[in-house]
């Protein structure tokens, strides 16, 4: 990869991976909308009390919120340009990389190098505190992760008596 003559980059792997986000984000909300409607209808039809063991005091639970329907047009508009965008690019420097100056071919690199330290995905335990495209995703699994970092520091602090520092939450 040091020695590759253009930057290895490819910008349309990086739009794919957005708009599949982006999916995510939808069925996710069409899911949640879905759960509640169906808590929402069983809870009028005294599902739970009709369901309840008369034995155990458990109550009925509480009503989910209801979930709005979201606008996404804004969002899938610019996941269709930037897939364009990255297209375009990827193809156009297959076709014309090695050809490029080294003036050009330097400025490549630089800008990979830039756009690499923007958009990391920052892998410690607190799911990063810099901001990224990829900050929803993040805090979206920051509670998962925090989870798992506590389950391997009790792991790790039983096999070796000490905790790394790498595992500290």
């Amino acid at each position: 990869m040091a020695d590759a003559d253009v930057p290895l980059v490819r910008y349309g792997d990086l739009a794919e991976t957005v708009g599949r986000y982006v999916d995510e984000v939808k069925k996710l909300a069409d899911t949640k909308r879905d759960a509640a409607d169906a808590q929402a209808k069983m809870l009028a039809a005294n599902a739970f009390r009709l369901a309840d063991d008369p034995t155990k005091t458990s109550g009925v639970p509480a009503a989910l919120k209801v979930v709005p329907h979201f606008n996404f047009a804004p969002l899938e508009n610019a996941v269709d340009r930037l897939k364009k965008s990255a297209k375009d690019y990827d193809t156009a420097l297959g076709a014309k990389g090695t050809g490029l100056a080294e003036q050009s071919k330097t400025r490549l690199f630089e800008l990979a190098r830039e756009r690499k330290r923007r958009w990391r995905l920052r892998s410690d335990c607190r799911g990063g505190a810099g901001t990224s495209i990829f900050s929803t995703h993040r805090a979206a699994t920051r509670a998962t992760t925090r989870r798992r970092c506590r389950v391997s520091a009790k792991r790790s602090k039983r096999s070796a008596g000490t905790m790394p520092t790498a595992m500290r939450c």
